[in-house]
């Protein structure tokens, strides 16, 4: 046992101390078990460390034996000393020196032939992980009455235990394939890699999931920006068209000479047509944008009523439709009474339910006309007021020496 533990010097620091080498025993009590027992997989070695009174009474007097760092022990001394019989013992224990049969291992004799046979690991791996975003996607109910469904309840039971089931798998496979133990996030990782490493070097299926699920999530949202993007610049380089042109010079305040000069824009007056003022039902003034349903809408071109279409239908879509962005449930809560509730977006916006519901007058509700109000870029500023104005240096300062607007300190 004292020249086994000559090829100590590992992560672990192994010292010739009755603990070392009482975890070395219970590394050689699990070899000569596994050689015997081929099949046989281990959930983890443990000692029982009680020098004195005080560690008796400890909460914890068992410490885990680290068989990466025991097997690999012995694996090399047998590779030093004894190269002929480690070849015989590999030849007739393929998996003898095997890591991650020591160490919490669940893999199923059936998947560890199938995937020794010629089966193709990745097909079936990657399987298993769009079964898993597909049930982890899949909502069997979010209003109230739903919830109280029986039926929907088993249903719900039953998709979390096949996801726990296929996580189970998707770490064994690992472990047989790769021998990778990922049942913890971070077991895989070199203490660098959890320092630098980015979500691909995480073996971990929870972990390889959620991020799919994120990029997918990006590469969506991406791809519908970029169609509203370009039928918002394709609608916008339509009323170019249309507002330098000579019919609506009067709206722009631009002259023959500088036309195709987009600095030279009186912005207010160039968007003026798509603004109209309102009173809230208390009596207070806003602004809103023109809808189909206001009578300025009908004396507007066509290019203009275009972009209040595009416009409309977009906010309406995100922030008013009973099925929209903001509308979806997507967070459990517990609301006052302590009870867990699902909400949506804008209801935990509002706080509807919550400790901290915001009263109904502060409350964000869709109405026709809404759009975002924006602070005005200093650009903006300065096109309506001259830059030697006392508004534009006041504006000028708020940008630069104070956080009135958070984006200028954002990362």
């Amino acid at each position: 046992m004292s020249e086994v533990l000559q090829y100590g010097y590992r992560e672990d620091i192994i010292t010739d101390s009755k603990k070392d080498r009482a975890k070395l025993q219970i590394a050689l009590y699990m070899l000569m078990a596994k050689h015997q027992n081929p099949n046989m997989i281990f959930e983890s070695g443990k000692i029982a460390y009680i020098p004195d009174k005080y560690e008796l009474y400890a909460n914890e007097t068992g410490m885990y034996v680290n068989t990466d760092v025991y097997i690999g022990m012995i694996e090399d001394y047998l590779k030093s000393k004894m190269p002929n019989e480690y070849e015989q013992l590999k030849k007739n224990s393929p998996n003898l020196f095997n890591k991650s049969h020591y160490k919490g291992g669940k893999v199923s004799e059936d998947q560890i032939k199938k995937l020794a046979t010629g089966g193709n690991p990745s097909e079936y791996y990657q399987s298993l992980m769009n079964r898993l975003q597909e049930i982890t996607l899949s909502d069997p109910g979010t209003d109230s009455d739903a919830e109280k469904d029986p039926a929907i309840k088993a249903n719900r039971r039953r998709r979390r235990a096949e996801a726990a089931k296929i996580v189970d798998q998707l770490i064994d496979i690992k472990k047989v394939t790769e021998n990778i133990d990922a049942r913890g996030w971070e077991d895989d990782l070199s203490a660098m890699s959890k320092w630098l490493g980015t979500s691909q070097d995480v073996a971990n299926p929870y972990v390889q999931l959620y991020y799919q699920m994120v990029d997918n999530g990006k590469a969506k949202a991406e791809k519908e920006f970029m169609e509203l993007e370009g039928q918002f610049d394709s609608h916008m380089q339509d009323l170019w068209e249309y507002q330098k042109s000579d019919v609506a010079m009067g709206l722009s305040n631009l002259t023959p000479i500088y036309k195709d000069n987009l600095r030279n824009i009186n912005y207010k007056k160039y968007y003026s047509f798509a603004y109209k003022k309102d009173t809230k039902p208390d009596g207070k003034e806003f602004q809103r944008l023109v809808t189909e349903k206001d009578k300025e809408f009908t004396s507007l071109d066509p290019t203009q009523q275009n972009v209040l279409r595009f416009l409309n239908r977009v906010y309406r879509q995100w922030l008013g439709d009973k099925n929209g962005f903001a509308n979806q449930k997507f967070i459990e809560k517990m609301d006052r009474n302590g009870k867990e509730v699902k909400m949506s977006r804008l209801e935990l916006f509002n706080g509807i339910g919550l400790v901290n519901e915001k009263h109904k007058d502060n409350q964000f509700k869709h109405y026709a006309g809404f759009f975002p109000k924006v602070p005005p870029t200093l650009a903006e500023v300065r096109n309506y007021s001259h830059p030697f104005s006392k508004k534009y240096w006041k504006e000028w300062y708020k940008r630069s020496f104070t956080f009135f607007f958070e984006s200028q300190f954002e990362a």
